[in-house]
C-alpha cells in the first residue's frame, strides 16, 4: 500500500520517536505519576477515535509493552502542541508562492494571512517569527506545570512536547515558505532552537525576579523590542501568563497530562480589565524592612 507524502514522513516521525523513547529507562513508566490505562485516542472526537484506536491495536502489535506507554505520552502531547500552535496560526498562499508574490514586512519576513488577539488585538505581523514567538510562549507555559511531575515523566512528556513544536515549525518552512532544501530547513531550526532557549532563560528569569522583568522578555521576544509598543498590551499578556500559570497548578496531574490545553481557553484581551483597574496608592503594601535591611543601610552611611 502506497502513502502520500505527508503520511509517510508522519508515519516516519512518529516510530523514530517511539524508538527512541522505547530504548529509556524501563522505569519510566513506573514512575509516571499516571494511574490509568486511559489512551490519548479517548481524548479525540468519535470519528478520529476508530481511526485511532485502529493505530494503537497495531503499534502495540508490533512495539514491546514498554514502547505503549511513550506512544500515549506522543498522542497526548500532540494535544497539547495543537492548542498552543492555533493562537497565532497563520497561512500564505500558494498562489502568490508561484508567482513569487508573497508580501514582505520591512524586515524582510514574508507576510501570511492570519486571525485572532495576537494579530488583531496586539499588532503582531502574521510571520513565521512572530508565530514562533507565540507558540513557545504557550509550550513554555505548559513546561513550567510538567516540571512538578516525577523527573523521568517530566522529561518525557517535556521532549515530546519540545519535538511537537520542532516537527511542525520545520513543516511550516517548506509549506508555507517553500524551503524544499533540507539543509536551509536545518540551518533556520538549528537558529530557532537556540532561541528556543534564550526564550525559556528570559521567561524563567521573570518568574523568579518579578513582573517587570518578565515584561522586559515579553517586550524583547513578542514584540521584539518595538519602541512604539503599547505597554498596556505587555501588562495584560503578563498578567495572562501569571493567570494561566495559576490555572495549571490547581490541575491535577492526570488532568494535566490530558486536558491541561484547556486553560488556554482565556486570550489574554480579557486580562485588560485587570490592567485598566485604577489603583490607589493607600492599596500598596510595601514590605517591612528586615534587620538585614537595617543594618545594610547604617553600613552604607
Amino acid at each position: 500500500m502506497s502513502l502520500c507524502r505527508p503520511c509517510r514522513d508522519l508515519t516516519r516521525r512518529q516510530l523514530r520517536a517511539l524508538i527512541e523513547l522505547g530504548q529509556g529507562p524501563r522505569s519510566t513508566a513506573a514512575k509516571s505519576p499516571i494511574v490509568t490505562r486511559r489512551q490519548f485516542h479517548q481524548t479525540v472526537t468519535r470519528s478520529e477515535e476508530q481511526k485511532a484506536s485502529v493505530l494503537v491495536n497495531a503499534i502495540k502489535a508490533i512495539l514491546p509493552r514498554s514502547a505503549v506507554q511513550p506512544y500515549a505520552i506522543f498522542g497526548a502531547t500532540e494535544t497539547m502542541y495543537k492548542a498552543c500552535s492555533q493562537p497565532a496560526a497563520y497561512t500564505i498562499s500558494e498562489e502568490l508562492r508561484k508567482k513569487e508574490e508573497v508580501p514582505m514586512t520591512e524586515d524582510g519576513m514574508e507576510l501570511g494571512v492570519g486571525k485572532g488577539v495576537w494579530y488583531e488585538e496586539f499588532g503582531l505581523a502574521p510571520t513565521f517569527s512572530n508565530w514562533s514567538q507565540v507558540t513557545m510562549l504557550h509550550v513554555y507555559l505548559l513546561i513550567v506545570r510538567l516540571r512538578c511531575l516525577e523527573k523521568d515523566a517530566w522529561q518525557a512528556w517535556q521532549t515530546q512536547l519540545v519535538n511537537h513544536f520542532f516537527q511542525h515549525a520545520e513543516d511550516m518552512m517548506e509549506i508555507n515558505h517553500g524551503m524544499k532544501s533540507r539543509m536551509v530547513r536545518s540551518t533556520h531550526l538549528n537558529t530557532l532552537f537556540q532561541t528556543w532557549r534564550g526564550v525559556v532563560l528570559a521567561y524563567d528569569e521573570g518568574l523568579a525576579k518579578g513582573d517587570a522583568v518578565m515584561a522586559a522578555a515579553v517586550w524583547r521576544n513578542i514584540f521584539m523590542s518595538r519602541e512604539d509598543v503599547d505597554m498596556r498590551h505587555v501588562a495584560a499578556i503578563v498578567s495572562w501568563m501569571r493567570l494561566t500559570l495559576r490555572r495549571l497548578d490547581r490541575l491535577l496531574d492526570s488532568t494535566l497530562l490530558y486536558h491541561g490545553a484547556s486553560v488556554f481557553s482565556t486570550q489574554p484581551t480579557a486580562e485588560f480589565r485587570v490592567v485598566d483597574e485604577i489603583v490607589s496608592l493607600k492599596d500598596i503594601k510595601v514590605p517591612a524592612r528586615t534587620p538585614t535591611a537595617v543594618r545594610a543601610k547604617k553600613h552604607v552611611k
